[in-house]
């Protein structure tokens, strides 16, 4: 997952809704002259607009709204719930939870395009094959394949067969899993049952795409896709601009069919009452790359939201700054579903390996990092210590675990006198062959980068390790990271959905190269792991959960960081907004002031 965080799957089930969404789609229309125009800071450096190629969860949230996925959230629900979308309906599973068979909504079109003749063409049941078969197809290199590998019958067999024989995935190939029994109806057979697995289906890597255009296009796609969703392309910079109009195809859809479950007295459903999905006409992302510039164009009034704000660059301490509020800008805040890791690489030659002596340089630097300092720093006080992967509103949770490589810089190091990394005459430390010991780590090109290598150095200052700093962009990070090429670095990743199967599944040694980052394998773990996601949820699953973070604290692939909480601004002509786990950037369901009216 991975700015932001990566898929991962959830084992909380859903109940059932009859409530289904209107048929979204009716005959092109002449475009109109933008009335609204919602206005949003880029939160990340988007450089494609193709599911199966993005490369973070912060991409897909971007570009999610393009799209048709067969399952969404109930944007008020909490806690979260699933709802139909391209589907006419919840799925129907079979006894022993493996076959999954669901409906393709009727009249849902794509976008006109040369391949469909120059008109719009109906999403099919075959559109969300074809669309799992790129994010797993190798030439792809897609992160998202974690989200289905070793879990669709078939799937995994001709994925093999194109890596044993380098090349692309034959997609005239029948999968036994994944099958569209007619133009409408999906079956999904899976190889174990797994709870988690409806997740899936609302997750945005999993878009229905069409053949055709993906296939006219070529490596264009990733620049001008076509999609059935509200929202179509009109321009778009890679990394810094992307203008969105709606989707002619698009018949739009009352606000509250999003917000199936809300009491008819909820705030939020009584003021968007009335208002038609999508309610801008236009949608205008820049990327904005300093916290604190991106703050000064919300209160100048040159753009209307911000998603994950940078805490200094807007409070004095909790309380917003008076300036803000003198604008008249909304805060929002919410405790943040996923988690923050200082990331090793298991297989540098420096840091990585699972001898004590390696080990022990791990959980020595762990030790360095001042968690109260970090808040302070980072957070303005707008987060907490999480203690292990799992933070407390998922389920695994356990609040009286505590992080035994948690800041401790006498007993950091102890470790590293006992495992031979002696001092030399400067206090900096060699390694135990008494070669040179230094530590390279990746930070951002960003301000926020420099103030984290500040932040780094300190710590590796009072445990006697040279620490040497590379900035560099997100995507060349990212493709370090997917090689295992980097020593360390830190990552953000999102809540997947709310189980801690999510989180445990980036240590899984077979997602080596997608979402586990860190490069780690371990049979023991390996083998835990997959005992776990088995399990349906309930108090005996706390047990496994422990023994997994018990592994990885003894390991230290990586350490947890503090938790901030997930901070929105917005300004005052812009309404329908709710902070939501696994909707970050919901810019097809706000509504905003005419131009004229601002």
């Amino acid at each position: 997952m991975i700015l932001r965080g990566l898929p991962a799957r959830c084992a909380w089930r859903a109940a059932a809704s009859a409530a289904v969404f209107v048929a979204a789609l009716a005959a092109p229309t002449a475009a109109l002259a933008a009335e609204k125009v919602l206005r949003l800071q880029m939160p990340a450096d988007v450089e494609v607009l193709d599911p199966a190629r993005a490369g973070s969860l912060s991409t897909l949230n971007t570009i999610g709204p393009l799209y048709h996925q067969l399952l969404t959230y109930d944007f008020l629900a909490r806690p979260v719930r699933l709802i139909p979308y391209a589907a006419e309906a919840l799925p129907t599973v079979s006894d022993d939870g493996r076959t999954y068979t669901l409906r393709v909504r009727p009249g849902l079109l794509y976008a006109p395009h040369p391949a469909f003749g120059g008109k719009p063409r109906e999403v099919t049941a075959q559109d969300f094959v074809y669309s799992v078969k790129r994010i797993a197809d190798p030439v792809s290199i897609s992160m998202s394949f974690a989200q289905f590998e070793g879990l669709i019958e078939g799937l995994d067999d001709l994925v093999a067969a194109a890596r044993r024989e380098k090349r692309g995935l034959d997609y005239s190939a029948p999968i036994a899993g994944l099958q569209a029994l007619d133009a409408r109806t999906l079956r999904i057979r899976l190889t174990r049952p797994d709870p988690t697995f409806i997740y899936g289906l609302a997750y945005a890597g999993w878009s229905a795409v069409p053949r055709e255009v993906v296939e006219a296009e070529k490596a264009e796609f990733a620049r001008r896709p076509i999609g059935s969703g509200p929202f179509v392309v009109e321009r778009f910079q890679p990394g810094t601009k992307l203008v969105l109009v709606r989707n002619p195809s698009f018949r739009r859809v009352p606000w509250p069919d999003f917000a199936q479950s809300a009491k008819p007295d909820d705030p939020i459903l009584k003021a968007m009452r009335g208002v038609m999905v999508p309610a801008a006409d236009r949608v205008e992302m820049t990327r904005i790359p300093e916290p604190s510039t991106a703050v000064l164009s919300l209160q100048k009034g040159e753009i209307d939201f911000i998603a994950f704000v940078d805490p200094p660059a807007a409070f004095d301490g909790t309380e917003l700054k008076p300036a803000l509020k003198a604008a008249g800008i909304v805060p929002a805040r919410a405790r943040a579903q996923g988690f923050d890791l200082l990331m090793f690489n298991m297989k540098d030659p420096v840091v990585g390996g699972f001898e004590p002596a390696k080990i022990a340089l791990r959980r020595a630097i762990a030790m360095s990092f001042d968690d109260a300092e970090w808040m302070r720093v980072f957070d303005q006080g707008l987060g907490y210590p999480q203690q292990h992967l799992i933070g407390p509103d998922i389920v695994g949770y356990d609040p009286s675990y505590r992080n035994p490589n948690a800041f401790d810089p006498a007993t950091a190091n102890a470790l590293l006198d006992r495992f031979g990394y002696k001092r030399g005459a400067d206090g900096m430390r060699s390694a135990p062959d008494g070669s040179p010991l230094v530590v390279r780590m990746i930070v951002s090109t960003a301000s926020t980068g420099r103030r984290v290598a500040e932040f780094m150095k300190r710590g590796f200052d009072r445990i006697g390790v040279r620490i040497e700093f590379d900035s560099m962009p997100p995507g060349d990070r990212l493709k370090q990271m997917f090689n295992c090429k980097h020593m360390l670095t830190t990552m953000s990743f999102g809540g997947g959905a709310p189980d801690g199967v999510s989180a445990m599944e980036n240590f899984y040694s077979k997602h080596v190269g997608t979402v586990n980052l860190s490069c780690y394998a371990n049979a023991e773990y390996d083998a835990i792991y997959e005992k776990l996601r088995l399990m349906k949820a309930g108090p005996e699953r706390a047990p496994v959960f422990a023994k997994l973070t018990s592994l990885l604290d003894a390991h230290e692939p990586s350490r947890v960081l503090p938790s901030a909480d997930d901070v929105y601004l917005h300004s005052p002509a812009l309404r329908g907004f709710l902070p939501h786990p696994y909707l970050n950037l919901p810019y097809h369901l706000l509504d905003v002031a005419p131009a004229a009216a601002k």
